[in-house]
């Protein structure tokens, strides 16, 4: 719910005020003073304010000792530091108690009124701008599909509905969510015809322009980090959707940074067959006769109980060197290769329909609480990576970032690796 265009302004020198008073009500707010921390808490009591403004020199108890008592009242005000303090520790103790903004005097009216326009309209402002944006990039869209388009090109697409499906779902703008739906259960059909057509080339000429595949993951992005670093973690995280990855992303890149890249799924995208497609560099009837203990009438879960010699196997095979490779339990198996102190980390998702939006039955932007409760195990996941991997010799040499960082990935395509793609095709598509 929207808060009322109120302003509760506290400070004692109100006579200064006059000319902040009349630019807000100009533009359409109603402000009504106190000049003692006592008054500002009458009025609050009786009615709510959209945005407190507080001095901190007041009369009685400072503008800090009344932050607690005013939140005990109306825990979702926005409160304003307004004050001629320049003092370091003044400034610093509003930042830790969370003050939404802090201004020092003297002040002009357009920095107050830009301050509480942010703070009571912001988010109106900001969704009237994702749905201009929205619907100019959506005819876009539309006369871009309507167009031949490559796997590269298909990859930019699919990737930016998503972007766009996680940035609408978060919004209140459900006509627009629709539009986006129908245009997405479009797309879904003609990528499966671009697949149909376009995957049976992509096997029978391996060296030719596709795709890296699941099983050119270790190949093209995991060797160049283990050849350029003297340990690298590999997570992989099974069954993350892109539009899931989409929104708990701001949480991770927090921790780490990161470049993107993008792999087709082979077919079937089932996890037995795409994860092992991964470890091993294999297809599934390479991994058949290459291994057929580790294959035949099995479930699911038991078909994935050798990634780790799979791994192993393929980074032999690609580095020309044993890599020691560990799993590590965390929920399910996650291969390690190890070799040193350094760790980075690697994130990896399909483009494909294993990527595709399987829609909440509660629309409006609302998640399932499964969904939610897994976006969070997944991030709680990346935060208990060893502190290895946080840059710890960064932090003892005095580093201002000491996130873990990436080498830079090549991009897809561009560099292809002749051991995972130079042979013949293992699976024919009918």
């Amino acid at each position: 719910m929207p808060r009322p265009r109120t302003v509760l302004w506290i400070d004692d020198e109100v006579e200064s005020l006059s000319a902040h008073l009349l630019f807000l009500k100009e533009h359409g707010y109603e402000v009504e003073l106190a000049a003692h921390g006592d008054d500002a808490l009458a009025l609050l009591r009786r009615q709510p304010y959209g945005v407190i403004l507080l001095d901190e020199q007041l009369p009685g108890r400072r503008g800090l000792e009344l932050v607690p008592e005013i939140r005990s009242i109306d825990p979702a005000v926005p409160v304003v530091m307004v004050t001629k303090s320049e003092e370091a520790a003044t400034m610093h103790d509003a930042i830790g108690i969370r003050l939404e903004d802090y201004l020092v005097k003297p002040v002009n009216p357009r920095q107050v009124l830009t301050v509480v326009t942010r703070l009571l309209e912001g988010d109106r402002i900001r969704q009237q701008r994702l749905a201009r944006d929205f619907v100019t990039r959506f005819r876009e869209l539309e006369q871009r599909r309507g167009a031949p388009l490559g796997w590269r090109e298909w990859t930019e697409v699919v990737v930016e509905t998503m972007q766009w499906d996680a940035r609408l779902g978060q919004s209140d703008e459900t006509g627009l969510q629709d539009a986006l739906k129908g245009f997405q259960t479009s797309l879904h059909d003609d990528f499966a015809q671009f697949i149909r057509q376009r995957y049976p080339d992509w096997l029978a000429h391996p060296n030719e322009d596709r795709p890296p595949l699941s099983v050119d993951v270790c190949s093209e992005f995991l060797v160049p980090l283990i050849e350029a670093n003297e340990s690298v973690m590999f997570v992989v995280v099974d069954c993350l959707r892109l539009d899931q990855w989409e929104l708990i992303k701001p949480q991770i890149t927090e921790l780490f940074d990161m470049e993107e890249s993008y792999y087709f799924s082979i077919l079937p995208t089932a996890t037995p067959f795409s994860r092992n497609a991964i470890f091993s560099g294999l297809f599934p009837v390479e991994i058949k006769d290459k291994h057929p203990a580790w294959w035949g009438d099995k479930d699911d879960e038991s078909l994935n109980a050798h990634e780790a010699e799979l791994l192993g196997e393929q980074l032999k095979e690609l580095v020309g060197d044993s890599v020691p490779v560990r799993a590590a339990a965390a929920r399910a198996r996650l291969p390690v290769a190890e070799g040193g102190h350094r760790a980075g980390l690697q994130l990896h998702r399909p483009a494909d329909a294993r990527a595709r939006r399987e829609r909440d039955p509660v629309r409006g932007g609302a998640r399932l609480p499964g969904a939610a409760r897994r976006h969070g195990d997944v991030v709680r996941g990346l935060r208990a990576i060893p502190l290895a991997a946080r840059g710890g010799a960064a932090r003892r040499a005095g580093a201002a970032d000491d996130r873990p960082r990436l080498d830079p990935l090549p991009h897809s395509g561009d560099r292809v690796c002749q051991t995972g793609r130079d042979r013949k095709p293992a699976l024919q598509v009918r």
